[in-house]
């Protein structure tokens, strides 16, 4: 998808290697519970990420992207994407 945002904004006039960019941001998680909390269940003391699916997806490491480009050439990459 990086490679047709350039070649779109070439087409467009804009100098693809200034205009475009890649920002990843990553997560190590909540790491507070990785320490360990513990609960009392009917099972006895259990972690509290295996009792709670909420806590479980917080104290999950996650990567996230974004393609950055000028709003001048959305509609030609929205429909680009689709293809």
């Amino acid at each position: 998808m990086q490679q047709k945002t350039a070649q779109l904004l070439e087409q467009a006039g804009f100098a693809a290697p200034y205009y475009t960019g890649l920002r990843v941001a990553l997560s190590r998680g909540y790491t507070l519970y990785q320490s360990g909390i513990e609960l009392q269940t009917s099972r006895g003391l259990q972690e509290i990420s295996e009792v709670s699916p909420l806590v479980q997806t917080l104290t999950q490491p996650f990567q996230r992207a974004w393609l950055l480009y000028p709003r001048e050439i959305e509609t030609d990459l929205l429909i680009a994407s689709q293809l």
